[in-house]
Order: structure tokens, then sequence, then C-alpha cells
């Protein structure tokens, strides 16, 4: 597992490289560079390369979060030699964050499903989504 695969594990990030400004995005970048360029004592060149950028200003200015990086978990679970077992406190937040929205999602449906039984609409509501679904299937071709 190379350096990218292990950080994208760790912080639980499909491309690290992905030129998203998200906080977790531009983090884990400066955890890949910090990491290339302190622990790895690569150059700054040889990161930037691997980093996929033309221009060192970028790498310099990931390198200036080095402060705020090295005191993250998931930096001293790369740090740790150990193959990463755990993800980062940050994407299980994040899945009981999505979990939550999904259950109260659900709960919209369930409740709007019941009312429309009340009613005696739920067969025809039923045809109609099956109607979208098979008009849909047929646009993407």
């Amino acid at each position: 597992m190379g350096l990218k695969e292990r950080i994208e594990t760790i912080t639980g990030i499909d491309d690290i490289f992905n030129q998203s400004r998200v906080r977790k995005y531009v983090q884990a970048r400066a955890i890949y560079a910090c990491y290339s360029m302190k622990v790895r004592k690569e150059g700054l060149s040889s990161t930037t390369k691997k980093m996929g950028y033309v221009a060192h200003n970028t790498v310099l200015n990931l390198l200036r979060q080095y402060d705020e990086i090295k005191v993250l978990p998931e930096w001293k679970m790369l740090v740790d030699k150990s193959e990463p077992k755990i993800v980062s406190k940050y994407l299980t937040e994040q899945k009981i964050i999505k979990l939550e929205k999904d259950v109260e999602r659900l709960q919209k449906y369930t409740s709007l499903l019941v009312e429309a039984e009340d009613l005696g609409i739920l067969d025809e509501i039923k045809e109609k989504i099956e109607l979208i679904i098979k008009v849909k299937k047929q646009l993407k071709r």
C-alpha cells in the first residue's frame, strides 16, 4: 500500500488529489506533502510532481500547515508504521450524520406512504413510480 492509499484509508477520502477545497481534502493533501517531505525526506520537486502540481507554491502552502497536521490522529496513524485498521474520528462522525439523514428521510417517506394509503391512492402512486423508473431507464440507453 502506497502513501496515497494509506492516507485515503486513514482519512476515508476516495481521492486525496481531487482538486477540492473542502477542508478534509486539503488536510489529506497537506498530510501527504508533510509526510513526503518531513518523514521520507523527499524533495520539493519530487513531491510536487507526485501530487500532480506544476508549481511548487501549492506544496509550500500545504507545508505551512505542518504544525496543525502533526497533532491530528490521522497523522499519528500514518506515522505509526502498522497498517491502518481504524478510520478517523471524522469519518465516523460523517457516517453517523449520513445515517441520521437517511433515517430522517425514510421516516418522511414512510409517513407519506401511510398517508397515501389512508387516502386510498397508494396503488396509483406505485404505478406512477414504476412508469417513471421505466422511462428513466430507457432514457439512459
